[in-house]
This record gives structure tokens, sequence and C-alpha cells, in this order.
């Protein structure tokens, strides 16, 4: 799957649609990038006294899942702050 890919879009700043896996069924292929290693996140516990390792690694876990949820959130619903925004936004516009 390449550029060239009719299918390929970059739909935000870190998820592009990659193409389909299959020419007739709709099961598409997506790529998230991320600037950490999610398979050994950096260890910052002995730049703190507060944190321990694992206390980093759960908090890069939810950076990466909200910055994630974010990046949907603009391609689903054409805005960052999701489904309930953008409902609020429409119903205000009608009234």
């Amino acid at each position: 799957m390449s550029k060239e890919d009719p299918l390929y879009k970059k739909l935000s700043w870190c998820i592009t649609r990659e193409g389909s896996k299959y020419p007739f069924k709709n099961d598409y292929t997506y790529k998230f990038s991320t600037p950490q290693f999610l398979e050994q996140i950096d260890d910052l516990s002995d730049m703190t006294s507060t944190y321990s390792y694992n206390d980093i690694k759960e908090m890069a876990i939810d950076q990466l899942v909200e910055s994630f949820r974010i990046s949907l959130n603009q391609v689903v619903f054409g805005d960052p702050a999701g489904r309930e925004y953008v409902e609020n936004l429409n119903q205000n516009k009608d009234e």
C-alpha cells in the first residue's frame, strides 16, 4: 500500500488510511504514528522522586490514548472536541 493507492488518505497529523486488504471488501488499514516507542517507554523515573517507572508508562499510555481520541474525533466528527460538542453546535444552530 502506498500513496499511489486511491484509498490512501492523510486523515490527520497522525492517522492515515493506507488502503484495503481486499479489493472488494470494506477492510481498511489505518496507520497511527507516534513519537514514542510503545514497546519501550522512556524511563524518566530517575529524574523525579514523585513517579515510578510504571507511573510514567501509564502516563505515556494515557497521553497516547487521548491524542488518538482527539485525532479520531477530528476525522469522524470534523472537530477534535467530539460528538457532544458537534451535536450541541448543530442544536444551537437550529434554534
